[in-house]
């Protein structure tokens, strides 16, 4: 679990720097482009996929939207996608949340599925109310049973929670030119 928590702790870290220029204002925008040729959107784009926890060949593969920034005291809609990787007879999936974290409805965290084909999407919302500012994991587990057998899997959807990150170093100075160029 530490190795988890230290692998989420980084990606988490480094994810403000990837994402610092998305939504850039930046680029002249030509508002001469007719509106038939603006691509339709893509509901994937909103969603990120869960971190897998230990088993890599998973029955399902987990994908999750939050509804708005983590924080204290505030409910957080949480938008979850379930997609199985083969068609299934039965798909259980649990969640569990840490301590610092508790669900707005315990009913909520926990749904069951009857044949579901693969790469269908099955999708749940439910709401978290983080207590307190840090970061945390709501734990998805699912269960898939097919053909007389079952096959479980863990992910992990991280929650940063307030101000968590500090704040970025100040970019270091530039040396002076050398004289007599």
């Amino acid at each position: 679990m530490i190795n988890l928590r230290a692998r989420l702790l980084i990606g988490c870290c480094t994810l403000p720097v990837l994402l610092a220029g998305c939504g850039s204002q930046d680029a002249a925008v030509d508002t001469n482009v007719p509106a038939a040729s603006t691509a339709a959107p893509n509901p994937n784009a909103e969603f990120t996929a869960a971190v897998t926890v230990g088993n890599t060949a998973a029955p399902a593969r987990v994908q999750f939207r939050l509804g708005a920034r983590p924080a204290a005291g505030e409910p957080l809609p949480v938008s979850v996608r379930v997609l199985p990787t083969a068609n299934v007879d039965r798909l259980q999936v649990f969640f569990e949340t840490e301590p610092g974290v508790a669900f707005v409805d315990e009913s909520q965290s926990t749904f069951v599925v009857d044949r579901l084909g693969s790469g269908t999407a099955h999708s749940h919302e439910l709401q978290v109310l983080p207590q307190k500012d840090g970061i945390y994991l709501l734990k998805v587990t699912v269960m898939a049973d097919s053909s007389g057998s079952s096959k479980v899997s863990e992910f992990a959807i991280p929650l940063l929670v307030g101000s968590t990150l500090p704040p970025a170093a100040p970019a270091p100075a530039t040396p002076p030119a050398p004289a007599g160029g």
